[in-house]
């Protein structure tokens, strides 16, 4: 578990609006930044999967940041140095004090 001092990185959350069309045909996401948080990411071990004959390489992160100051969910997106971090699941610590998103990037 990472203690307060350990959340040494900037972090972006981002909502994410509905497509929007982009007037020849096709469509834009629209991300709006809601906050800047301190946080720690880490990189967990990586693996490579054959999927619909592809190989599908994931890079799975974990972002632990104080609980309480954004209700994050799987809608959000991180943005760390700027690599885009698509939350897959979000849990709180046992006595929360910390939101610990697991992420691919």
């Amino acid at each position: 578990m990472a203690s307060i001092n350990k959340l040494r990185e900037r972090i972006g959350i981002y909502k994410i609006e509905a497509d929007q069309p982009d007037g020849i045909g096709g469509s834009t996401i629209i991300r709006t930044l809601e906050m800047t948080v301190w946080a720690r990411v880490e990189r967990l071990t990586g693996a490579r999967a054959l999927d619909m004959q592809r190989v599908d390489n994931t890079s799975p992160y974990r972002a632990t940041m104080r609980a309480g100051s954004y209700d994050l969910t799987v809608d959000n997106i991180l943005d760390w140095n700027g690599q885009e971090l698509t939350i897959v699941n979000v849990v709180k610590d046992e006595v929360n004090r910390f939101t610990i998103a697991m992420c691919n990037g």
